[in-house]
């Protein structure tokens, strides 16, 4: 009897997998804008406003910079919408285009959550930009290499009732370049729900 009440409860258990794993479903989404944020103290930029290289958008360009140097930080700011509800997301991943200059050497990339995502791709600049949040992911870019399947999932579920939410993406000494959306290659999310 007992080899019976525990064969069942094994079927029963089996069947309760099948139908968690049955109800998850997976969808992809692109970046919706995207910009490069150049924060700088001392570099002088004649096209700007008032000369600040920081008050120029960057919005619609074909490269996504950033760069992390003595008198520069630039970085790139992606902004998304989900599909569907936060509340429904069990992981989220995101895929980057490749390097416009494959890296020569191992570099680390961070991705941090940004605080809004009411940005505008035309007019957003280093003086305007939301503030950056926590650091939701490190990752190790070999040389030539790419950045593809990075969790992101904190972001995804931080989104707010529009489905809103924008992360920056920086890296260290190096100067590196990403192809925008304006360049037809916009970085894309993987977003498994329930």
């Amino acid at each position: 009897m007992q080899g019976f009440v525990r064969t069942l409860l094994s079927v029963f258990a089996l069947l309760a997998l099948v139908m968690v794993v049955a109800h998850a479903a997976e969808t992809t989404t692109d970046t919706i804008k995207d910009s490069t944020i150049l924060q700088t103290g001392q570099t002088i930029c004649d096209k700007c406003p008032n000369s600040r290289c920081d008050m120029c958008p960057h919005g619609h360009e074909a490269n996504l910079t950033m760069n992390l140097g003595l008198r520069t930080y630039i970085r790139a700011l992606l902004g998304f919408r989900l599909p569907i509800p936060a509340s429904q997301v069990t992981s989220c991943t995101i895929d980057f285009p490749d390097f416009s200059e494959p890296p020569r050497s191992e570099m680390e990339m961070e991705i941090s959550t940004a605080v809004s995502s009411t940005w505008d791709e035309a007019t957003v600049t280093g003086a305007n930009a939301p503030e950056s949040g926590a650091a939701i992911a490190k990752v190790k870019v070999a040389p030539g290499g790419r950045m593809n399947g990075v969790d992101i999932t904190a972001a995804c579920r931080a989104a707010d009732v529009d489905g809103l939410f924008s992360i920056y993406l920086r890296a260290g000494w190096e100067y590196v370049q990403l192809p925008s959306k304006e360049a037809g290659k916009p970085a894309t999310i993987h977003v498994v729900y329930s």
